[in-house]
């Protein structure tokens, strides 16, 4: 998933595994990668989704095992 943080970053996630990833990404060409949570590799489960409000990133997922929506709030720094 990708939701834009700004006019000069977007952030951007990804499965690894049962590994949630994400990039914090700038127009300058800077990247800042981190592990954002657990998950399962259960078709399942679904695809994370991220979104961006008041300085915070809203990630929500499936737990496949609790068939329960999973959220978590991440605060972002300014990579620059």
């Amino acid at each position: 998933d990708v939701t834009w943080l700004d006019k000069q970053r977007v952030y951007v996630s990804w499965m690894e595994g049962a590994t949630i990833m994400g990039a914090q990404v700038s127009k300058n060409g800077n990247i800042v990668r981190n592990v954002l949570a657990e998950s399962s590799t259960a078709r399942d489960s679904g695809f994370p989704q991220i979104e961006f409000a008041s300085g915070q990133l809203i990630l929500a997922w499936t737990d496949s095992e609790s068939k329960t929506v999973m959220t978590k709030m991440i605060k972002l720094e300014r990579d620059d």
